[in-house]
């Protein structure tokens, strides 16, 4: 929506997934492991994607595809 794209292409989506890979493989935030009673969470088969709750992925997502959108030629900025 920010980007004004006219559709969601493959780029797009690749850039989300690229985004979601990237912070799972960062330390989560004490806040996350809080909102779920652990001392630790690491990448790993158990740990893929950032969890819900964490707060980092509402800025990262959303650039991620803004910028993949205006790169890839969709954004009617």
């Amino acid at each position: 929506l920010d980007a004004k794209a006219s559709e969601i292409n493959v780029e797009m989506k690749i850039a989300a997934v690229h985004a979601l890979k990237d912070l799972a493989k960062l330390d989560v935030p004490q806040d996350v492991l809080e909102a779920y009673h652990v001392d630790t969470i690491s990448f790993g088969k158990d740990y893929i994607i950032p969890k819900p709750f964490d707060k980092r992925l509402i800025d990262v997502v959303p650039k991620a595809v803004f910028d993949a959108a205006v790169s890839s030629g969709v954004s009617r900025l």
